[in-house]
């Protein structure tokens, strides 16, 4: 209890910590994941760049306005753009005032709008109306961005094995992008991207905030319903310095926001047995109808102004019920139940003007999940009474400010906070049998539970001088982690072999006695706190109208994911120096890795071809771009690895198997006393004779050379890479 306290300290404090950094609009962070970028560059009739031109954008659906100034080399940029529909104008002594109308940016894109302009007189003004590039020549990453209609009108499903949870799920459509996959091997059971072979180093941002599980690399939850998505980015190769601590695919997550117009929507989703098959273990029992299934998901989602240019909300709320059908075969005998599971989403979001330099975000969302009748770990023969049932809490508080402190800097800060707490427990309190044709009793995986929080901390800062835009950031996070991993907590019998037992509650065990009995005992409780510190620079180099240059540095290191024991040299000698032991007081179970730089750089190059067969090939100037990059990326530790180094020590939780000829530490008693007590739990003063001092069993010690896994650019992580405007698209 005092550990979950201390988390809440440390989470209060640093988030007044971070009220007073915007405040005094300090520098701090890395990911501006949430925002789009228009550029450009302003041109008089003979081909100069043109300075201290004013360029405005202005939001078409709020109202908001940006302003800014072209560079010596007439370069101006705005980034941090919430994306959406934008007008931008250019005003500049001597010259007529230019427009470019409903120019659309998306999430992660980097649109560039150039401006030729004509002296003063000639007219009033330049309207820019056709012709806007669709090819973004100034950026170096691979993306693909699926944009507000695809969302709103490509079908989806539950995510790939309800991860995260069992409402339609935007993540699917993220499989529209080139290379992007579910992976079907069993090695992972998510998505993974070009050239990767599991879903580790995925990374899932919705609103900037980081959603994914540092323990498992899959999301604890959807982070947003698929209604109130507005549109992502999918990041899947030559990531700029500003990404860190992903090797695989990106996902840049965008909510709705309200607008100067109240609009929202009323959805509903049913779905039965009658649009299903059944599976073949479900036919063998010739059921007079199809396998039982429903599916009811509806809600609502909202949003307006409180002041019209200033001031808006956003909400939205979903309710699902479902129940799939799972069948097994107990003794052979098949058995369908229904796998019931209901969620509740909610969230609520504000945007705020506060002056012509300040934009505040803050966004809540919350997930409920209640299930039942899963089957974790003993096979597809398991009764009803080794199933399990699931709880899942989750809560997202996620608070941005973007500032332009003069007209050519952007600072966007960030605090985001994720709690998630979840609980497996078991279905029956009967030691387990893995009898030859069926499982029965409590599954031994369980029961489970974890709480973990993150409390992100995150700002990027970017400045346009002359021909270069420069980015800075750090990044903060610190996720605690509590654990209850109990495995074998009611104990297993095992190896039947035949013989005279009676097994009372399952009698389709009967004439089958156990050789040898497992168990776990110990608290079976962990806290592990993993801080990640980040940092990088990056510059964009513009040293041609058709080529930037793309190049920077980044660093992380994690305090705290290698530390799989307790034991330090002050506690113990015999530890390594800088080193840990395991609780046990034997095995050295301490890492760490401090060697994570991370160079960075790409090249775009749009082809200015006017005639020959190169403009036959490559089409008009602007109409095609070539990308060339290459990274070295380190993901962050697999935290799983230190928790069951923490748990698995043979103090924490000892676990042991008891065959009829073991004897215990008294030196009579033997193993077959423990079996005799089949089917149900042993005596306890007996089994206690079997865990004697300086006896530690299954061990699963972390290993004290571990590393970050790194993507090198030797491998996935060089790329070259085109894009074509094809004639008429």
């Amino acid at each position: 209890m005092n550990r979950i306290l201390r988390v809440g300290t440390f989470g209060f404090s640093v988030f007044f910590s971070f009220l007073l950094m915007l405040s005094l609009a300090s520098v701090a962070y890395s990911q501006s994941s949430a925002f789009a970028t228009i550029t450009g560059r302003a041109l008089d009739p003979k081909g100069a760049s043109v300075p201290n031109a004013t360029v405005t954008a202005t939001n078409t659906e709020t109202g908001i306005v940006r302003t800014t100034t072209t560079t010596s080399d007439g370069l101006y940029r705005f980034d941090n753009l919430a994306p959406g529909i934008y007008d931008v104008t250019m005003n500049v002594g001597g010259f007529n005032k230019a427009e470019a109308k409903n120019i659309k940016v998306q999430v992660g894109e980097q649109r560039d709008v150039n401006f030729n302009l004509e002296l003063a007189g000639q007219q009033q003004s330049v309207v820019v109306t056709s012709e806007m590039p669709l090819v973004e020549t100034t950026k170096t990453d691979v993306s693909t961005v699926v944009d507000d209609k695809a969302v709103a009108d490509l079908p989806t499903t539950t995510s790939f094995n309800a991860i995260g949870g069992v409402a339609n799920d935007y993540q699917g459509l993220a499989a529209s992008a080139p290379g992007v996959r579910y992976d079907y091997t069993g090695n992972s059971s998510d998505l993974i991207g070009p050239g990767s072979v599991s879903d580790r180093g995925i990374v899932v941002y919705v609103d900037g905030g980081n959603i994914s599980d540092g323990s498992t690399s899959a999301r604890d939850s959807l982070g947003a319903s698929v209604e109130e998505v507005k549109e992502f980015q999918v990041l899947t190769n030559n990531y700029n310095a500003e990404y860190g601590q992903a090797g695989n695919l990106i996902l840049n997550v965008v909510t709705k926001s309200g607008t100067n117009s109240l609009h929202g929507d009323i959805h509903s989703y049913f779905r039965g047995r009658n649009l299903g098959a059944s599976d073949y273990f479900y036919n063998l029992g010739n059921p007079t109808d199809r396998a039982p299934f429903f599916k009811h998901e509806y809600g609502f989602t909202v949003g307006g102004p409180l002041v019209k240019d200033r001031l808006f909300w956003f909400g939205s709320w979903e309710k699902v019920a479902q129940g799939s059908p799972t069948t097994t075969r107990p003794f052979g005998t098949s058995v369908t139940v229904n796998q019931p599971t209901k969620e509740i989403l909610g969230s609520a979001k504000v945007d705020a003007r506060l002056t012509d330099k300040h934009t505040l975000t803050v966004r809540y969302n919350l997930q409920r999940d209640l299930s039942d009748n899963l089957i974790v770990q003993t096979g597809g023969n398991t009764d009803p009474s080794g199933f399990v049932a699931q709880v899942l809490h989750d809560n997202m508080f996620n608070v941005g400010m973007v500032s332009t402190p003069t007209p050519h800097t952007v600072n966007e800060a960030r605090f985001f906070w994720h709690r998630t707490l979840s609980a497996t427990p078991t279905k029956s309190i009967l030691p387990g049998q893995a009898l030859p044709t069926a499982y029965v009793g409590a599954d031994f995986c369980c029961p489970q539970a974890g709480l973990n929080h993150r409390f992100q901390y995150s700002d990027n800062l970017s400045w346009t001088h002359a021909s270069h835009t420069l980015r800075v950031g750090t990044m903060i996070s610190h996720y605690p982690f509590d654990s209850l991993f109990t495995q074998f907590r009611f104990g297993r019998y095992e190896n039947f072999k035949p013989g005279n037992c009676v097994d009372t509650p399952f009698p389709g065990g009967n004439g089958l006695c156990p050789t040898q009995f497992t168990v776990g005992i110990g608290p079976a409780f962990v806290h592990v706190a993993d801080t990640i510190y980040g940092a990088y620079i990056q510059d964009a180099w513009q040293i041609k109208h058709n080529l930037t240059l793309n190049y920077g540095l980044r660093y992380d290191v994690e305090q705290g994911a290698f530390d799989g024991g307790t034991i330090t040299s002050v506690q113990n000698p015999s530890a390594p120096a800088g080193g840990c032991l395991q609780q046990n007081g034997l095995i050295s179970a301490c890492g760490k890795d401090h060697n994570n730089w991370q160079p960075r750089l790409g090249v775009a190059w749009s082809p200015n071809y006017t005639s020959g067969f190169m403009h036959s090939l490559l089409g008009d100037p602007g109409k095609s771009v070539v990308r060339m990059a290459g990274a070295e990326v380190t993901e962050m530790a697999y935290l799983n690895v230190v928790l069951d180094s923490r748990n698995f020590d043979g103090v924490n939780l000892f676990t042991t198997s008891i065959k009829g000829s073991t004897v215990a530490s008294d030196g009579t008693t033997t193993g077959q006393q423990i079996l005799n007590g089949f089917p149900n739990f042993p005596n306890s003063t007996l089994l206690s004779l079997f865990h004697p001092l300086g006896k530690f069993g299954r061990i699963r010690p972390i290993s004290p050379n571990i590393k970050n896994p790194e993507v090198a650019w030797r491998r996935s992580r060089s790329a070259v890479n085109s894009d074509r405007r094809l004639s008429g698209v």
